[in-house]
């Protein structure tokens, strides 16, 4: 059950991603044809240039569902990780996460689809797909016939930005499939991360 999950998880990251692909390929074909006919300016009055302070504010309403680009914490899961999480677009983020573990060292990549949750700032749950790559001891490999973990990754959380306040918390599963190493499916990972927005 938790591996169809897991593939399901997979799928669907793919098929977003494959929709935003076409909406943005639907959006650039459909570009308005620009007017060529010359416009005869009238004299206005003059008015005051806007305040820095003003566009920043009207940049920040015109991207509600955005509330921080780029944040780096740890994540208390089957072991203690570094996260970085970076949004890449208004709604795609890439994690990359470092674990910690007494046997050795996973390095995790992952690909997030983020949708807002109406009725509250800042809250938004995601999914994705990734992949993670293991280098553990040698008391590893006897038992795995290798010091290596390679394998693919799902994900499925909530992510959510302190209003003012520079953290970031995010509460999350995050199963594996090993195809390398330990194989077969990891259902273990996953827990809280708590970050600090830089930007």
């Amino acid at each position: 059950m938790k591996l169809m999950f897991l593939i399901a998880t997979v799928l669907l990251s793919l098929s977003l991603l494959a929709q935003q692909k076409r909406e943005a390929r639907t959006r650039g074909n459909n570009k308005p044809v620009a007017d060529t006919t010359p416009i005869i300016q009238k004299p206005t009055l003059s008015e005051d240039p806007p305040i820095a302070g003003d566009q920043a504010g009207s940049n920040k309403q015109a991207n509600p569902e955005q509330p921080y680009t780029t944040a780096v914490g740890g994540k208390l899961s089957s072991g203690l990780a570094f996260s970085y999480k970076k949004f890449i677009s208004q709604k795609n983020a890439v994690e990359v996460q470092a674990m910690f573990f007494k046997e050795g060292l996973r390095f995790i990549g992952l690909y997030e689809f983020h949708f807002p949750i109406e009725g509250v700032n800042n809250l938004s749950w995601y999914v994705g797909p990734g992949v993670h790559v293991g280098v553990y001891r040698s008391k590893y490999k006897t038992i795995n016939a290798t010091n290596n973990d390679v394998g693919i990754d799902g994900v499925v959380g909530l992510d959510y930005k302190i209003a003012n306040s520079p953290i970031n918390i995010s509460l999350d599963w995050q199963p594996s499939f090993s195809v390398l190493g330990n194989a077969g499916l990891q259902p273990q990972f996953g827990g809280l991360a708590v970050r600090f927005v830089l930007n």
